[in-house]
């Protein structure tokens, strides 16, 4: 699902690795069973005049230095079955007082908290099938990379931190009929503690939404017709309040998109959703202050996007990308 075609089979010899390179792999995958890795993102963000217009208020110019470390590691016990591990912290180093959680007016190195970011286990060829079962915390992202539209982050509340939903993922793969099922059950909590322990102090500082919410996603991919791939999904989310500012709904979500290559350096994605249900949103204050009050939703977007490949040493590549909603 996450690519709408498989990359070129390699020709040639591979290049032969350096002694470097030889020690990192070796290093990385000490033994068959295991792998480890890490990763460390260092990103400084400025803004002024978004929470305030006025320069009278402290909090109207923000700079805080984001420094995200992980730490990953995958077991494999016996044949098709993984344990995948991750580890992952973001402190922050505000230089402006701080906007945000309870390091709000401060300024200086914000710890926050560690937590286990990904932990699940991964059945390949479950029951002697062509089924894949993913039980546990885990990545899920449904779309082109970097065109993700209504499945990736599952918890926006703590910014690009993380990305996991605690879900239960199956996928089929009937290569007789070039098509792929998949379906998922979601359970997430708004308190990042709720199911697994976080390391350090105020885990409700930062909760990962709003409301506790659970939902199914089914997904079919079809790819019969030439470098075309038609894709169709069905999903429900269901909102339970936890904190405040969260809400109570039940939405459903009908769509389709297609994807194509017609041309080697030629790429398109049409996609298109259809959504309905009904929501209790205290957050709502215009029109009118809605308060307590359910409201009906009806709502369609579509999201577009063509790009050329340009097929250099460096995988460059534009992108023209048009959304409605």
């Amino acid at each position: 699902i996450s690519a709408p075609f498989p990359p070129p089979p390699a020709t040639g010899q591979p290049a032969a690795l350096s002694p470097t390179e030889q020690w990192i792999r070796q290093l990385k995958n000490p033994t068959p069973w295991i792998a480890w890795g890490g990763d460390l993102r260092i990103r400084d963000e400025y803004f002024d005049n978004i929470l305030s217009l006025s320069e009278a208020d402290p909090l109207h110019e923000q700079n805080v230095i984001r420094i995200r470390a992980r730490l990953w590691t995958t077991v494999t016990p016996v044949t098709n079955v993984a344990l995948n591990v991750r580890l992952s912290a973001e402190p922050r180093e505000w230089t402006k007082p701080a906007f945000a959680g309870a390091y709000r007016g401060q300024s200086g190195m914000e710890w926050r908290y560690g937590m286990i970011d990904n932990l699940n286990v991964k059945w390949a060829n479950a029951f002697d099938l062509p089924l894949t079962i993913t039980a546990g915390r885990q990545d899920l992202i449904i779309g082109d990379f970097w065109n993700w539209w209504l499945v990736a982050d599952g918890s926006p509340g703590d910014g690009s931190w993380t990305y996991f939903l605690d879900a239960v993922r199956a996928t089929y793969e009937a290569k007789d009929l070039k098509t792929k099922f998949d379906v998922s059950y979601i359970y997430q909590n708004a308190r990042p503690d709720a199911w697994l322990p976080t390391l350090n102090a105020h885990p409700d500082a930062y909760p990962l939404a709003e409301q506790n919410e659970q939902g199914v996603i089914a997904y079919v991919s079809n790819r019969s017709l030439p470098s075309t791939s038609l894709e169709g999904f069905f999903i429900y989310k269901r909102d339970n309040q936890e904190l405040a500012n969260g809400d109570n709904a039940n939405i459903y979500t009908l769509g389709g998109r297609v994807t194509g290559l017609p041309h080697p350096h030629v790429q398109y994605s049409i996609e298109g959703a259809y959504q309905f249900g009904e929501k209790q949103d205290p957050t709502v204050r215009t029109p009118v202050n809605l308060g307590n009050l359910t409201r009906d939703l009806d709502a369609f977007a579509a999201n577009t996007r063509l790009s050329y490949l340009f097929k250099d040493a460096l995988d460059d590549q534009a992108h023209l990308v048009f959304c409605h909603e």
